[in-house]
């Protein structure tokens, strides 16, 4: 597998933005009742360790 590599930094900034508003906007529904909340939670926090890790899918053979 290769890296995943933005060129650009700008759309890396606001994809990880845009994902964490998301997070946010997900927690605030979990703390006022609403149970499907939890499902995007993980997965929202997946994407932002694959977005901020250095690489990824490199192994170390």
């Amino acid at each position: 597998m290769e890296k995943i590599r933005f060129k650009e930094k700008a759309f890396e900034y606001s994809l990880i933005g845009y994902i964490i508003l998301l997070l946010c906007w997900n927690f605030y529904r979990l703390t006022t009742g609403n149970i499907k909340a939890l499902l995007p939670i993980p997965i929202q926090g997946i994407l932002i360790y694959v977005c901020n890790a250095k690489y990824v899918g490199v192994s170390k053979e």
